[in-house]
C-alpha cells in the first residue's frame, strides 16, 4: 500500500487538483465484497452491526434525483451529497440483457455504467453518497441486476475531507446474469441512459458536469467522454 497524494493526471479541474486528499491505495479483498444480489446480505451485515443505514456511492443515474426517487424512500434521499470515491474507474461497459427503455435504435447502443476496481488512488471519480435506510436495500438490489457491492473510500466534493468508507456497484469482468454477459468492451452509452446520467451531474453545477466527463471512459476503458462527446473539455 502507498499513501500518495490526489492528482487527476487527466486534467481535471482546478477544484479537484488543489484538494488536499491523501488517499491509501487498497486491494480489493473478497471477504469484502456483497455479491449479487446484495440486498439480504447488506441488511443482515449491517443490522448484526446495530447500524441502520449504510453509505452508498453513486456515480450514475442515481445522481439523477427523479431516478433515484423510483428506488429510494426520501429519507434516503435528504441525505444526498455531493462527493468523490478514489480506487475506481468509471466506465459504459455494463450490458443489461433488458431494460424498461425497450430496444436502442443503434444496437451498439446498450451501454450503461460500471467501475472497475484498481485499488489506485490516482483514480477517482465524482458522484454522490446517500446514507441509504436498510429497508431500501432489497428495492436497490433489484434495480442494479448483477452488480456486486463493493468498499471504496470517499470524500466530500466541497472540501476534499472527511474520508468514509462507502459501498458501490460493481459488475466484475465475468459477471453473468441468466445467461447474459453483462461487461462488454464493443458498445457505446445507451442514449437515454447518457441523458438521464448527464441530467443528474449537471443537478450538482457545471464544475461537477465537466469532472464527471472528464472521469468517464467508453467501454473499451481508453476513449475519454469528452473525446467520445465532443464536449470541449
Amino acid at each position: 500500500m502507498r499513501t500518495i497524494l490526489l492528482k487527476i493526471a487527466i486534467g481535471l479541474s482546478a477544484l479537484l487538483s488543489s484538494m488536499p486528499l491523501v488517499a491509501e491505495a487498497q486491494p480489493l479483498a473478497n471477504q469484502e465484497v456483497l455479491k449479487y444480489p446484495f440486498g439480504e446480505k447488506l441488511k443482515q451485515k449491517f443490522t448484526e452491526r446495530g447500524e441502520e443505514r449504510v453509505l452508498i456511492f453513486s456515480y450514475g443515474s442515481l445522481m439523477n434525483r427523479t431516478s433515484a426517487a423510483r428506488t429510494l424512500s426520501a429519507d434516503t434521499l435528504a441525505t444526498r451529497k455531493a462527493a468523490i470515491a478514489v480506487g475506481i474507474k468509471r466506465v459504459f461497459n455494463y450490458d443489461p440483457q433488458s431494460t424498461s427503455r425497450g430496444a436502442p435504435e443503434n444496437p451498439l447502443e446498450r451501454g450503461m455504467l460500471n467501475v472497475i476496481h484498481t485499488g489506485d488512488a490516482t483514480d477517482a471519480i465524482n458522484g454522490v453518497v446517500v446514507e441509504m435506510k436498510l429497508e431500501d436495500a432489497v428495492a436497490l438490489s433489484e434495480r442494479e441486476i448483477g452488480y456486486d457491492l463493493i468498499p471504496v473510500t470517499v470524500y466530500d466534493w466541497e472540501t476534499g475531507e472527511n474520508p468514509r468508507t462507502a459501498y458501490t456497484f460493481r459488475a466484475a469482468e465475468d459477471a453473468v446474469y441468466k445467461g447474459h454477459k453483462l461487461v462488454k468492451t464493443d458498445i457505446y452509452p445507451r442514449p437515454e441512459y447518457y441523458a438521464t446520467v448527464m441530467a443528474g451531474a449537471n443537478e450538482f453545477g457545471d464544475q461537477f458536469a465537466h469532472t464527471f466527463l472528464k472521469t468517464t471512459y467508453l467501454a473499451d476503458g481508453k476513449t475519454s467522454l469528452c473525446a467520445w462527446a465532443k464536449a470541449g473539455c
